[in-house]
C-alpha cells in the first residue's frame, strides 16, 4: 500500500449497490478535497459537549429513541446482535472508544453527550474547510466517520434518533483519512492510547483491485506499541473492515471468481488486528464482504432489499444538510430515492458495507470490557470467537478445527472462509465475560525461511501443484494452543491470479490463504468486463495471516501447497504457464496454557 501518497478519503459511492467501506484514494494535490466555500462557511463552532459517558445513573433518561424500532441490527426476531436484556446493567459506560474515520460530528444532538471533550484529534487543522483546533474532527465531509460512531455509540433513552450498541461509550474522533500518510496512520493507532479500549477502523486498501496491498512499518509499529501499551497496558483493540471487494455479484463473468480475498490487505490481515466481515439480515454474507481465512466474526451491513428499500444500517448522519441526508447528487444520480430516505436530515438509514459491521464489533468489545475490565485484548478477541453464532449453517464452506475451546473443552470451533467464527453474539460474549480468566502470555515461533524452490504446471488441481512440508515438535516452541497464524510466501514466474495456496494443519484443519481470482487493470477501479483486466504480479514475500487454527497444536507436519487453478492464455482465463514456488516461512502467535 502506497499510503504515504494518500492525502483524503472521497468515500461517496459510485452505484447504487456499492457499499460504504472508506478506502483510500491517491491523490498528491490537496485541492482535490473539493471542500469549497461553502462548505467552510458550514463548519460549526463547538457547543459544549456534555461528556457524561461515564454515568451509571440511567435516572435521566428522558425517552425512548424514535429511530430505535427500525434499528433492525438490534430488533430482527432473532437473526441480529443478540443484546437481550444486557442494557439494564451494561451499556458500556465509560469505555473510551477511538473512532478512526474521516471525521466525527462531536455536535450531533444524539453524539455530543458521549464525546469526550478535547480528547479527539484534528489530522486536518490548517486544511480548508476544517477547524483551526487540534482536537476538533468535525468536518461537513464527516458523513462515514459520523455513521460509524453512531452505530457504535449513539445516545440511548434521550428521546432522540437512534441508539448505539453501546449507548453510553466514551467517544473520540481522529481523522486521519483527510491526510493518511504513513506517519499519520501509526499517530492514529497510539494516539492517547493507554487510555482507548478499541479502535473502530472501517477503511483500508483500495477495494476491487485484486491486488496486495500491504501495511507500512509506521502502521505496523503503531499497532504493535497499542498492543502492548494501550487501555493501561491491557491492550488496544483494533477493529477492521474485512473489505468490500468479493465483487461476488460479476464473478460469473469471470468463470465463478471473485476480485479481493480480505487476505491480500496488509492491515486487515495483520494479527494484531480483528477483521470484521459483513452479512444480510438473513444471516447470509452480503455479494461484497471479501472472503479470508484472516476474518474473525461477522457483523451486520444491510437488508436483502437494499437494492429497493434503501435499508442498510440506521444511524447518526452529519447534522443538517450535508452528509448522506440529504443525499447529494451523485447518490441521486446512481439511482437513490430522497423519498426513501428519513425525513430527519441528522440521520441516515443508507449506511452498509463491512463499515458498517465493523463497528459492531467495536461496540460489542465495549460492553465485554465494560463486564470484565481485566480483559487483556487478546482475552476480548477469544471471547469473540468463542461466543459466536453459526450463521448461515448450510453453507458448503463450514467445518470445524481441531482447537479445544477454553469455555468448553472438547467443543471445536466452527470456522468458515466467508464468516470466520459466525456473528457476533453480544450476550453470550458478555455473559462469558464476566467468568473468564485472562490466558497466559503471548508466545511466538517462527520457522525461519524454507526455500523449496519447486516447480508447478499450469492449470492443474492442487494436489498436483508444488508442496512443502515443515514439522515442529514440542522441543521447538512452548507453543501449545495457536491463536494465529502468519505465513510468508514468495512465488516466481506466476501470476498470483492464478494461484490457489493452501495450509493444513497437523491435525488436517486447512486454511485457504489464496485462491484464483482476477485483478483490475485500473488502480482503484473494480473490475465489471473481461477487458479490464490485468496481471496481479507473482507473491513476493507476502505476508498472510489466518485464524483458522485457532487453539491448534502447532506439533507435527505443516503442509503448504501452491497450485496454478487457470488455463493462462489470456487476462480472462488466466495469465501465467505455471510457476516456482520459491521460499514460505511460518510464524505461530499463540500461548502455552
Amino acid at each position: 500500500m502506497q499510503s504515504s501518497k494518500f492525502f483524503f478519503i472521497f468515500f461517496l459511492i459510485a452505484s447504487l449497490l456499492l457499499p460504504f467501506h472508506c478506502k483510500n484514494n491517491k491523490t498528491n494535490n490537496l485541492q482535490q478535497l473539493l471542500i469549497g466555500a461553502v462548505l467552510l462557511s458550514s463548519v460549526r463552532a463547538p457547543q459544549g459537549q456534555s461528556n457524561n459517558c461515564n454515568t451509571t445513573n440511567f435516572s435521566s433518561d428522558s425517552g425512548d429513541d424514535p429511530l430505535f424500532s427500525s434499528q433492525w441490527h438490534l430488533n430482527n426476531s432473532g437473526e441480529d446482535l443478540n443484546l437481550g436484556s444486557l442494557w439494564s446493567t451494561n451499556r458500556g459506560e465509560g469505555i473510551r472508544v477511538a473512532v478512526v474515520d474521516d471525521g466525527l460530528d462531536i455536535y450531533h444532538e444524539d453524539l455530543t453527550a458521549n464525546v469526550i471533550q478535547g480528547a479527539s484529534y484534528n489530522y486536518g487543522s490548517g486544511y480548508y474547510g476544517f477547524a483551526d483546533s487540534i482536537s476538533d474532527p468535525y468536518s461537513v465531509e464527516a458523513s462515514h466517520g459520523t455513521a460509524v460512531g453512531g452505530v457504535i455509540a449513539a445516545r440511548d433513552k434521550n428521546g432522540l434518533g437512534v441508539a448505539g450498541i453501546a449507548p453510553r461509550a466514551c467517544l473520540v474522533g481522529y481523522n486521519v483519512l483527510v491526510n493518511a500518510t504513513d506517519a499519520n496512520q501509526g499517530s492514529a493507532m497510539t494516539y492517547n492510547a493507554t487510555d482507548v479500549a478499541t479502535s473502530n477502523n472501517s477503511w483500508g486498501a483500495t477495494d476491487g483491485t485484486g491486488k496486495t496491498a500491504a501495511a507500512s512499518s509506521i502502521w505496523l509499529d503503531g499497532v504493535n506499541t497499542g498492543l502492548t501499551t494501550g487501555r493501561g497496558g491491557k491492550g488496544t483493540l483494533y477493529f477492521w473492515a474485512a473489505g468490500n471487494g468479493a465483487n461476488a455479484n460479476n464473478a460469473t463473468t469471470f468463470g465463478g471468481l471473485e476480485t479481493d480475498n480480505s487476505n491480500q490487505d496488509g492491515q486487515a490481515n495483520y494479527y494484531g488486528v480483528v477483521a470484521i466481515c459483513g452479512v444480510m439480515d438473513n444471516g447470509k454474507r452480503v455479494y461484497y464482504s471479501e472472503k479470508g481465512a484472516n476474518l474473525w466474526v461477522c457483523g451486520y451491513s444491510q437488508k436483502t432489499t437494499y437494492s429497493t428499500t434503501q435499508d442498510g444500517i440506521w444511524t447518526t448522519d452529519i447534522s443538517g444538510v450535508s452528509g448522506y441526508n440529504p443525499l447529494p447528487s451523485d447518490f441521486l444520480a446512481s439511482g437513490y430515492s430522497q423519498s426513501k430516505q428519513l425525513s430527519n436530515p441528522n440521520y441516515s438509514k443508507i449506511f452498509n458495507g463491512t463499515s458498517g459491521s465493523a463497528p459492531m464489533a467495536t461496540a460489542a468489545s465495549a460492553l465485554i470490557i465494560k463486564a470484565n475490565p481485566n480483559l487483556g485484548w487478546r482475552d476480548v478477541k477469544l471471547i469473540l470467537a468463542e461466543s459466536a453464532r453459526k450463521n448461515d449453517p448450510t453453507d458448503s464452506d463450514w467445518s470445524t478445527n481441531f482447537g479445544s475451546k477454553i469455555s468448553s473443552p472438547g467443543t471445536n470451533y466452527s470456522i468458515n472462509h466467508k464468516y470466520g467464527f459466525g456473528v457476533i453474539d453480544i450476550s453470550r460474549a458478555v455473559t462469558l465475560a464476566k467468568t473468564w480468566t485472562n490466558v497466559g502470555s503471548q508466545l511466538t515461533y517462527d520457522s525461519g525461511t524454507i526455500t523449496p524452490n519447486s516447480p508447478f504446471s499450469n492449470n492443474t488441481t492442487l494436489a498436483a501443484g508444488a508442496s512443502s512440508s515443515l514439522t515442529v515438535t514440542s522441543s521447538n516452541t512452548p507453543i501449545t494452543k495457536i491463536e494465529f497464524v502468519e505465513l510468508t510466501l514468495t512465488t516466481a514466474s506466476a501470476d498470483a491470479s492464478d494461484l490457489e495456496v493452501v495450509l493444513t494443519s497437523p491435525s488436517g484443519s486447512s486454511s485457504t490463504l489464496a485462491e484464483a481470482h482476477v485483478c483490475s487493470s485500473g488502480a482503484n477501479s473494480m473490475p465489471s468486463s473481461t477487458n479490464q483486466l490485468a496481471s496481479c504480479g507473482n507473491y513476493s514475500g507476502w505476508i498472510f495471516g489466518s485464524a483458522r487454527h485457532l487453539g491448534e497444536s502447532p506439533v507435527g507436519q505443516w503442509t503448504l501447497r501452491v497450485a496454478d487453478r487457470r488455463i493462462g492464455t489470456g487476462d480472462s482465463t488466466g495469465r501465467s504457464n505455471g510457476g516456482i514456488f520459491y521460499s514460505w516461512r511460518i510464524k505461530f502467535y499463540g500461548r502455552a496454557n
